[in-house]
């Protein structure tokens, strides 16, 4: 709802610049509230990291631009699919076979881990493609203006931020499996 109204009033970009003084804060009190926690050095995989990087950006690049270029009409896409393909299919490879990989792919044996991240993946399409169309829908199809359309989606983030309250503090008394159902 504020970043309607900020919007409206404003432009877009200021939906970005209204977090500047709040980050500012929130570095100053964690550096004088949270204490050093002890750390110890591990080996990073530069190969892995750089293929991430490369992979995820590329295919990024990807989502953004294809739209405007007519997606496959344009070679610029076909050269970030197969750049993304090679790349995370590199990545893959490496954790698999490195010793000290940048992500641990070996987690994914774990049936509880596998199904758990599955379902995350799941409900996060669902939750945020929904949270991300629906404004959109609002303001292009129906021609609410974004402060209207903040107004409506605020119900929306309310109710999950009081979900995730209750849901937090029952998780300590039942089985977290019955909140799955």
């Amino acid at each position: 709802a504020l970043g309607g109204y900020i919007t409206d009033h404003l432009t877009w970009r200021w939906v970005f610049y209204i977090n500047l003084p709040i980050c500012v804060v929130a570095y100053f009190l964690t550096t004088a509230l949270i204490r050093e926690t002890p750390t110890f050095k591990k080996p990073l995989d530069g190969w892995g990291l750089i293929l991430m990087v490369v992979g995820i950006g590329s295919l990024q690049i990807f989502l953004d631009r294809g739209n405007s270029v007519d997606w496959y009409e344009a070679a610029s896409t076909t050269w970030l699919t197969l750049i993304f393909c090679f790349c995370l299919t590199l990545f893959c490879w490496r954790c698999v076979t490195v010793p000290e990989p940048i992500i641990n792919l070996h987690l994914f044996k774990d049936r509880n881990f596998s199904v758990s991240a599955g379902l995350m993946l799941v409900f996060v399409m669902m939750i945020f493609g929904q949270i991300t169309l629906a404004p959109l829908t609002l303001q292009t199809l129906f021609n609410y203006p974004p402060a209207a359309a903040g107004i409506l989606m605020a119900p929306r983030g309310l109710g999950s931020m009081v979900a995730m309250a209750v849901v937090g503090r029952l998780m300590h008394r039942y089985d977290p499996r019955l909140f799955l159902y």
